[in-house]
């Protein structure tokens, strides 16, 4: 490695432990990655040049005669807007560089991409300039999107046809901006702020079912950036083709929370769902995952079998997936882990279809915010790759 890359991957791990840990000690952070104090002194140096880092309070030190200054991540060095795209909303949020949020604004997805574009670089703009700040005050633009891209198209999950996403954002805001799934940006925002080197992410959320894969702290896309749709493996081949990925019964096409909502609005009566129809007072248009959640964990037959299912088939994609990846530490990330119910079933499954002991730690999220993600994306592809 040569000695200007050796350089840039010791200042990427420097910011790195300052957004795990916070506020640290030059000390404490060359004793972390193994470098010398005067390697990090200078580096740390370069970075208070650049505004990147800001000095705190002097703190004692164990060694007689010498004080230490604690060195954290300048929130005012620039700032970030995160956007999380489904198919029927789009969510901005304002932060600074430490990823303190500041403001939020959310807009409808509309199908005709022309008009969405323009409609969301107007929201973008203003929300910008509510805040006090101006389009160079911003490191760039973060983007989540439901479904499959390969950081310029989104190709399925939003749209019905492949759309260009980040040409027409580039060229009317001349800033960077940088675009991956949800369950990626979830990872990059895991590795940023627990510092995790290997792992698979998971999600299970009304957004879709996915994974991600970090080995050796490097996130893994494949060569169809594809790796790790979990929620597209096929799960029930007696089942019908998904309409995204055209498989016969996969994950997503049977369990989704879309699909729960809409197998429940259809069976929505007093004599099969008698908690949930008194309590979203007969109009199935009440009707939401909360509102499912609450029936279920209170005693509702039929929504229990619902969520039963649904977990069963998510362990067994969990299972599956620990197999193929042989990573041992996974996170997931699910709505439907607010159930008490869901949860206890989902437990059961794993351990009733492998009799042996999983391996490594499962620690289970109930939510996250995706705009949030979507600026740690920014901060990893804008800041930490750019360094010099």
């Amino acid at each position: 490695m040569h000695i200007t890359d050796i350089k840039r991957n010791n200042k990427k791990n420097i910011l790195k432990v300052l957004y795990s840990k916070g506020l640290w000690s030059k000390r404490r952070i060359a004793n972390r990655l193994n470098l010398s104090p005067s390697v990090v002194t200078r580096l740390c140096g370069e970075l208070l040049d650049q505004k990147i880092i800001i000095p705190y309070e002097l703190i004692e030190s164990p060694h007689a005669g010498r004080r230490e200054t604690k060195i954290d991540i300048n929130p005012d060095y620039k700032y970030g807007v995160g956007i999380s795209i489904n198919n029927k909303s789009t969510a901005l949020l304002l932060t600074d560089l430490k990823l303190n949020p500041i403001a939020t604004r959310v807009i409808a997805t509309n199908q005709q991409p022309q008009l969405y574009f323009d409609k969301l670089i107007t929201a973008i703009t203003a929300l910008v300039a509510d805040n006090q700040l101006t389009l160079t005050d911003l490191l760039g633009i973060g983007i989540s999107i439901k479904g499959k891209t390969d950081g310029t198209q989104s190709y399925y999950g939003v749209w019905e046809q492949p759309v260009d996403v980040k040409t027409p954002l580039t060229a009317a805001l001349h800033l960077p901006v940088f675009i991956d799934n949800g369950v990626r940006c979830s990872a990059i925002a895991t590795q940023l702020r627990h510092a995790k080197k290997d792992f698979v992410m998971m999600k299970y959320i009304e957004a879709g079912i996915g994974a991600a894969v970090v080995r050796n702290s490097e996130l893994l896309y494949g060569q169809n950036h594809s790796l790790a749709e979990i929620g597209h493996t096929i799960i029930d081949p007696s089942q019908d083709y998904c309409p995204i990925c055209k498989r016969k019964g996969c994950l997503e096409s049977i369990i989704s929370i879309e699909r729960l909502i809409d197998n429940v609005r259809a069976n929505f009566s007093l004599e099969k769902t008698p908690v949930l129809w008194e309590n979203c007072l007969q109009d199935a248009t009440k009707i939401t995952l909360d509102t499912i959640i609450e029936a279920a964990d209170a005693g509702s037959i039929y929504l229990n079998n619902l969520l039963k299912r649904n977990a069963e088939l998510f362990a067994i994609a969990v299972i599956n997936a620990k197999v193929i990846f042989d990573i041992n530490d996974f996170v997931i990330i699910g709505n439907l882990f607010k159930s008490q119910k869901f949860t206890a079933y989902f437990n059961a499954a794993l351990n009733q279809y492998q009799l042996s002991e999983i391996n490594g730690n499962i620690s289970i999220r109930t939510q996250e915010s995706n705009q949030l993600s979507a600026v740690a994306l920014l901060i990893n592809q804008g800041l930490l790759e750019q360094l010099n």
